[in-house]
């Protein structure tokens, strides 16, 4: 089944953009 590999991919984009996204917070803050 290929669902399983667009699950985990989806996954791996949604971590990244939260990581993108909370980059700036972590800039602010230091």
């Amino acid at each position: 089944m290929t669902v399983s590999k667009d699950i985990e991919q989806l996954i791996y984009e949604a971590g990244r953009l939260h990581d993108a996204a909370s980059l700036p917070d972590r800039l602010t803050q230091a």
